[in-house]
């Protein structure tokens, strides 16, 4: 399970603290205070420890100030600014439940930063106190807007996700109210609560309240969800035959070239841009906004988030190559991707999202070369396992050695609820129609899988290129065709016709 604390900590880094009141000005502003010449002395030994990262001195010094009865009389802002100093140490130095306790009570005063607050939220998560942290998130929409706003999308995400699988219903559920409600608006570049609201939506459905999952899924715009959404039984009654998802793409075009406006130093913006384009059919005016963009990219100073986006803007000029058949310019634009490494670890993204364009384009044995990156250990998530083994067994099955893709195949059956498209679609690569029919019923007999099922299932516009015949996507025809695939979709509700692009792998 994903650490929610490592990602607080690494996003305030040594130092951010004092950012907020320097180490001067906390002796400074102590001294002022009833708190005598003594603590502020003290304060300023501990801001002075805490720039060079010494935590041993910051809690040995800290520590008796915070845990006394009246916090020896310091104000609330640098009571405040002590509390999250000694939570980060004690974080760094494994002690949760210390550092929980301070930033709960940091938390309490009115001067707590939202650094202290995402602190308090990601130990709850971390700590599984589960209806701690729901309290939390509700807290932070009274008055903590900002606080909430910056927690990260994937942290609200994994909680959802636990909750699910601990069986927590009840406390998931409100816990997608708060999350698809009018005060959670996360203030990443393209972060949305429109997830949120479709996943409350379902439990809403799921409760027979047909009504409250019609209003929310009438209120939203992102073309991919609206499209889940027309498969789902629970909501394609919302979303009638006529239903134009092409204008619906070119409405969320529109949008992304305003963020583009609003915000040219995110590379983020213009990435999003050129994949739409891409969903639309129009990947030549994706490549020609990306490589306009070519020149910014390459200066380290241009654009804001450029060490989160730089693999990613790679990758989308990699998609757009791919989609035209370029395939020498499509292997140069992934494998720069694949040189910027994902954090503190070796990439893994763009390896695997290379070794599917060039399976996909007939060439298994330069896939394979590709995919050999991960036999020095990098390990990527369990979804990313299962797609790095999707990757590779088709990479076999294309080159022709289906027996080296056995072991492949074998991890994807024993791990299929890790990714089970992953499994129903090595099961296609390799010609097994039997266990493919297999794998894609019981996706479509899953109530959470099913409308991914369909989609996959539906059909979309012909690419823009006359490609090689793809060895997952030119069998679904025949898959769909079959009696025992075919009534399972009836049962499921049926599939749609879409004027984009079928989704990338």
């Amino acid at each position: 399970m994903r650490n929610f604390v490592r990602r607080a900590i690494v996003a305030g880094a040594v130092g951010l603290a004092l950012a907020l009141i320097p180490a001067n000005a906390v002796a400074k502003k102590a001294v002022g205070s009833n708190a005598g010449q003594k603590i502020g002395e003290n304060l300023k030994l501990i801001g002075d420890a805490y720039e060079r990262d010494d935590c041993a001195t910051v809690l040995t010094l800290g520590s008796p100030i915070i845990d006394s009865p009246n916090r020896s009389g310091l104000t609330d802002d640098i009571a405040a600014l002590l509390f999250q100093m000694a939570g980060y140490c004690e974080l760094k130095q494994g002690s949760k439940d210390r550092a929980y306790s301070h930033a709960l009570k940091g938390t309490a005063l009115d001067a707590a930063s939202d650094y202290l607050w995402r602190m308090r939220l990601g130990l709850e998560m971390d700590l599984k106190r589960d209806e701690a942290a729901l309290a939390t998130i509700l807290a932070m929409t009274q008055g903590r807007g900002a606080a909430l706003n910056s927690v990260d999308v994937g942290w609200m995400w994994q909680f959802s996700r636990s909750l699910k699988e601990a069986g927590k219903q009840d406390v998931r559920r409100r816990l997608l109210q708060l999350l698809a409600g009018q005060f959670y608006a996360p203030d990443e570049l393209f972060g949305s609560n429109e997830g949120f609201r479709y996943a409350y939506a379902e439990t809403l459905a799921d409760a027979g309240d047909s009504a409250g999952a019609s209003a929310i899924i009438g209120g939203l715009r992102s073309t991919s969800i609206l499209s889940k959404a027309s498969v789902d039984p629970r909501f394609r009654a919302f979303l009638p035959a006529s239903f134009d998802f092409r204008a619906a793409g070119e409405a969320e075009l529109a949008r992304d070239r305003e963020v583009m406006a609003i915000h040219p130093d995110r590379l983020a913006a213009i990435i999003n841009a050129a994949d739409t384009l891409r969903m639309l059919g129009r990947p030549q005016e994706a490549i020609d906004l990306l490589l306009a963009a070519g020149p910014r990219v390459a200066d380290q100073k241009e654009f804001a988030d450029r060490d989160d986006s730089f693999n990613w803007y790679w990758d989308a000029l990699g998609r757009s190559y791919e989609m035209l058949g370029r395939y020498d310019e499509m292997v140069a634009a992934f494998t720069k991707g694949a040189q910027h490494a994902e954090g503190s670890n070796p990439n893994v993204s763009q390896v695997i999202n290379l070794a599917h364009a060039q399976y996909g384009l007939g060439r298994g044995d330069d896939a394979l070369r590709t995919i050999s990156a991960f036999a020095d250990g990098r390990k990527g998530s369990p979804y990313g396992e299962m797609e790095m083994r999707l990757a590779r067994g088709c990479a076999n099955a294309v080159a022709g050695r289906p027996a080296e893709a056995a072991a492949d195949l074998a991890f994807a059956r024993e791990h299929e609820k890790d990714h089970p498209e992953a499994l129903a679609d090595l099961l296609l690569c390799m010609g097994d129609m039997d266990g493919a029919a297999a794998a894609f019923i019981r996706r479509l007999e899953d109530p959470d899988r099913r409308a991914d099922a369909l989609l996959q299932l539906s059909d979309y516009d012909d690419p823009p290129f006359a490609r090689p015949s793809h060895p997952i996507h030119s069998r679904l025809g025949a898959l769909k065709g079959r009696p025992d695939v075919k009534a399972a979709i009836e049962k499921a509700g049926g599939t749609r016709r879409f004027r984009l692009q079928r989704g990338e792998l």
